[in-house]
């Protein structure tokens, strides 16, 4: 229906005679008004500022309903001003009480998120507003100087005089004054002509109104618009320092991050309390979140519960001293991070756990200095009198705590933190026993470590002590032990073919977990190295195997192929150079493959030596797994999805198959690590490379254009309150990769200051300050580009 005035008028005089409600005058004037049409076009806040203010006072009921139709956009700021602004009745002090103390209510919030029109709208609406309440302020003051003590103006003067404080401590209101500069001269004029003590404040009105003189708005507008990092969520930045942290550079050393975390601390200028809280609230959501992978959330645990504790301990002597005891500034971020129920509720929840008593047990020292580690603190953090008064409150509140209570009592699988925090101790053992030469005593670990639950356990434990690096040094010797054949006793050939293909294995997982530098030493003199460093897919890039113009003797390749199909499992391996059967595994395939091309060789046959590769040992297959992407990247057609069936057939479970048997041991666990190594090297593979192929989401028949999907990356950034999540992370790498680090800076930037309101624009600043957490793959030297480009725009 179309609502005209009278009609408004109508339904206000059967609201008052009703005695409805705010909420019901909402109801009713919602189901009467054409949808989508603000009140503004049917004058309804004239209307109702007309019958609120007939009499001498104020009619509070219909006020409410003009307070409850603001409060739901059903009328706009601009429209009750400028309905405010036509009040005439200076008369009626009491009336012109209500209305300011209206305007008082709305200053703080005043906004405009419309068309330009309302824009527009509301600047006439505002200029109207200033007029109308200088007029206010002469009249008022004409009268005190009249009636010497009236306290209901002085009121009014006093309202009157908040109102100009609002609008004046709002830049977004600041255009305002260049319409009023003539009143107010002439409010100066009336409040200097008045006689002492008629005027309350006398001296702060005159201050506020020579405040007012001196602003220049037109100059402010000329300025370019200035971040102001006090101003900012500092969450944002915190929170992807972190992210980028646990994700990216999971091996580094404490201190360096530690040092990271009190430049942002100076540069943002936050309290400790606050860098506390930002951080382990990043943690435990961390916790919480689902992960693109599995080994992602042992990486938050190990993080959390390992490596963090150490950061704050550094974080806390380097600003306190060795001996300064208890940390208040975390007891208070702890305590604030113990409110955030539902935060907690998702982590427990995840995790199996009580999340809070297991950081707590880590900040808290397990009797006398003999009983610790070397990675464990040595101050009391957190006394253990605050750490259960906070577990307490916590147990009371969540009801996710009492059924894992429930489920630990009838016996539940032990949590993500039991286990990683039990494994520090392995961890130290293992490395003792690596050192040993004996490859018999060094067995016994390794079929540890190759195991599935074991191994990723005990990766994240020394990960996050710091030992991973270390780790790999010792595979990376032993597999150069285990390489040549010596004077071998019976089964020393056996244990030398199983000791290289498990210290191969975990190299190659380890190198595309964690990142091909921590199992690349600097001199890089060894074959695993060097095969790691020149073979495993990339991001980014294409490696060539095998040179096009290698020439192959056909006598090797045969000799080759015989060894691989001995049935004498005690002579097999003991002539036996792996790194040239690594080699030779990458020609024979090369050979198979073009002889498959031409004719003369069926895939069954080339499926079978596959088979074989894997029953002999399980890194020759990832050698061939490594030549057949590589050969993919230069191919294309059905050579290509030739290659790619052969990556296919690897990948699946192969001592699951019926006659296919190893005559080494862990061979189910051997190869399953072997397939999950294939799978992650044909992933890489798949990702593009160049930018004329659309990424793995996109139909490569309707390719859609890279600035889009970043504008789909920044929404979701945006509509997670700028807290960076894997799925953003993951495409933010992709859209880098693919666009190159100076498109993808300048679009993102763009993206970022393109924001109309300041917290938006504040917040989206926060996020890009850290660049390395959007620039992860390039040096420091190129991420300098970022702050370039915001300094500029």
């Amino acid at each position: 229906m179309v609502l005209e005035p009278t009609g408004i008028r109508s339904l206000l005089i059967r609201a008052w005679r009703e005695r409805w409600t705010d909420v019901q005058w909402g109801i009713h004037i919602k189901t009467v008004l054409p949808r989508y049409i603000s009140g503004d076009i049917y004058q309804l806040s004239d209307c109702l500022l007309q019958q609120a203010l007939l009499g001498s006072l104020p009619n509070n009921l219909i006020l409410s309903y003009l307070h409850h139709s603001l409060a739901s956009q059903i009328v706009s700021y601009g429209g009750v001003i400028e309905s405010i602004s036509k009040y005439d009745g200076v008369n009626k002090p009491y009336c012109i009480q209500a209305l300011l103390n209206l305007m008082h209510s709305m200053m703080k919030n005043v906004h405009c998120k419309g068309k330009p029109e309302d824009c527009l709208k509301l600047a006439s609406a505002l200029v109207d507003g200033v007029k109308w309440l200088i007029q206010v302020m002469i009249i008022t003051i004409e009268k005190l100087v009249e009636l010497q003590t009236a306290p209901e103006h002085s009121a009014n003067l006093n309202l009157s005089r908040n109102v100009l404080q609002d609008i004046l401590s709002r830049p977004f209101l600041m255009f305002v004054w260049n319409e009023c500069l003539q009143r107010i001269s002439q409010l100066e004029i009336n409040i200097n002509g008045a006689t002492a003590g008629i005027i309350e404040n006398k001296e702060a009105l005159l201050s506020d109104i020579s405040e007012i003189k001196q602003v220049k708005p037109m100059s402010s507008i000329r300025e370019k618009p200035k971040y102001d990092p006090n101003k900012a969520l500092f969450g944002h930045s915190v929170s992807a320092l972190v992210f980028l942290e646990v994700m990216k550079h999971t091996t580094r050393e404490a201190k360096v991050f530690t040092q990271q975390l009190l430049l942002l601390q100076k540069f943002k200028g936050l309290t400790l309390s606050e860098l506390y809280f930002e951080v382990l609230r990043t943690c435990f959501i961390g916790l919480g979140s689902p992960e693109y992978k599995k080994y992602q959330e042992l990486k938050w645990v190990g993080y959390t519960y390992i490596k963090l504790p150490n950061i704050i301990l550094s974080i806390h002597t380097s600003l306190h001293g060795e001996n300064a005891g208890f940390s208040k500034e975390l007891l208070t971020a702890i305590q604030k991070l113990s409110c955030m129920t539902t935060l907690l509720d998702v982590a427990d929840h995840r995790v199996r756990c009580n999340c809070l008593e297991y950081f707590f047990k880590e900040l808290i020292p397990k009797g006398t200095p003999a009983n610790q580690t070397n990675q464990t603190p040595s101050l009391d953090l957190l006394s253990e009198r605050d750490a259960q008064t906070i577990l307490a409150n916590r147990m009371q509140e969540s009801n996710v705590l009492k059924t894992i209570k429930s489920n630990e009592s009838q016996g539940s699988p032990l949590s993500s933190p039991d286990l990683i925090l039990r494994a520090q101790p392995t961890v130290l053992g293992i490395l003792k026993t690596l050192t040993n030469k004996n490859m018999d005593s060094v067995m016994p670990v390794l079929s540890l470590l190759i195991s599935g639950k074991s191994r990723d356990l005990l990766l994240i434990a020394a990960t996050s002590r710091g030992d991973l690096h270390i780790y790999a040094q010792k595979f990376v010797k032993l597999n150069e032990l285990s390489m040549e054949p010596t004077a071998e006793a019976p089964k020393l050939p056996s244990t030398r073919a199983l000791t290289f293909d498990i210290s191969f294995l975990l190299l190659c997982h380890i190198a595309q977990i964690y990142g091909i530098d921590v199992v690349v030493s600097e001199s890089c003199d060894t074959f695993v190295e060097k095969w790691i460093q020149n073979n495993i897919p990339e991001l980014g890039k294409i490696k060539t195997v095998i040179s096009p113009s290698e020439v192959i003797d056909v006598g090797l390749i045969e000799e080759f192929l015989r060894q691989i199909n001995c049935m004498d499992s005690e002579t097999k391996y003991i002539k036996s150079n792996f790194a040239d059967l690594c080699r030779l595994s990458a020609l024979a395939m090369r050979e198979m493959i073009s002889a498959a091309h031409l004719g003369q060789v069926g895939k069954q046959m080339i499926f079978e030596l596959l088979d074989k590769l894997c029953c002999y040992l399980c890194s020759l297959p990832i050698c061939v797994t490594a030549w057949l992407c590589s050969y993919i990247q230069q191919v294309d057609g059905e050579e290509a999805a030739l290659a790619m069936e052969f990556i296919q057939h690897l990948q699946t479970k192969i001592h699951s198959r019926e006659n296919v048997t190893s005559s080494l041991e862990t061979f189910k666990d051997r190869s399953n690590l072997m397939s999950e190594i294939i799978g992650n090297m044909a992933d890489t593979m798949k990702k593009p490379n160049i930018l004329n192929i659309p990424l793995s989401n996109v139909s490569s028949t309707n390719p859609v254009p890279l600035t889009d999907i970043l504008n789909d990356v920044w929404n979701d950034l945006k509509g997670n309150n700028g807290i960076l999540t894997h799925r953003v992370f993951s495409l933010s790498q992709d859209l880098l990769r693919l666009g190159g680090v100076k498109w993808f800076v300048t679009n993102f930037v763009n993206a970022a200051l393109d924001n109309v309101f300041e917290d938006e624009l504040l917040r989206s600043v926060d996020v890009i300050l850290i660049p390395n957490a959007l620039l992860p793959q390039f040096n420091t030297g190129k991420n300098d580009i970022l702050f370039v480009k915001i300094a500029a725009s």
